[in-house]
């Protein structure tokens, strides 16, 4: 069982994907689940102003996998952020692109979106997992942030 999340930029208009989002907080970028046709799952629904899609995973534990993308440079809302966890059914996997950076996950700073998935993680008592290697490359020499 290889479940994982898909964050996909440059989506054309007129094209749809199943996730929830509102036209304020609509980018090029769109989230997905993909699960082996063989294991057994189920769609969720996320009422969220951010684009994310859920889904439970059926196996010899009910897993739920939820993939989030928050858009960078955009003040979030913690009480947003709260309910996509009150949503989730446990035992629940989140992945996606979030644009926080914190020092605690190997970032060389901590932005207010990184402070504020620390405040998350610590109030709904959940576990970061996470490696020090480079998840995001810009297209100029050097640039790339953990």
């Amino acid at each position: 069982m290889r479940p994982f999340a898909l964050i996909t930029s440059n989506t054309k208009s007129g094209h749809s994907s199943r996730s929830s989002y509102t036209k304020a907080t609509q980018s090029s970028k769109c989230c997905g689940v993909l699960i082996s046709n063989n294991i057994p799952s189920s769609l969720l629904t996320v009422n969220t102003p951010f684009q994310a899609i859920a889904a439970q995973i059926f196996t010899h534990k009910l897993i739920t996998v939820c993939s989030l993308y928050l858009p960078p440079n955009i003040q979030i809302d913690m009480t947003n952020l709260n309910n996509i966890m009150l949503q989730l059914p446990e035992a629940f996997v989140i992945l996606g692109d979030l644009n926080g950076h914190s020092q605690i996950w190997g970032s060389d700073d901590t932005n207010s979106c990184g402070r504020q998935i620390e405040k998350l993680l610590h109030d709904h008592n959940v576990c970061l997992l996470n490696t020090d290697e480079i998840t995001h490359f810009i297209h100029l020499p050097g640039h790339f942030t953990p």
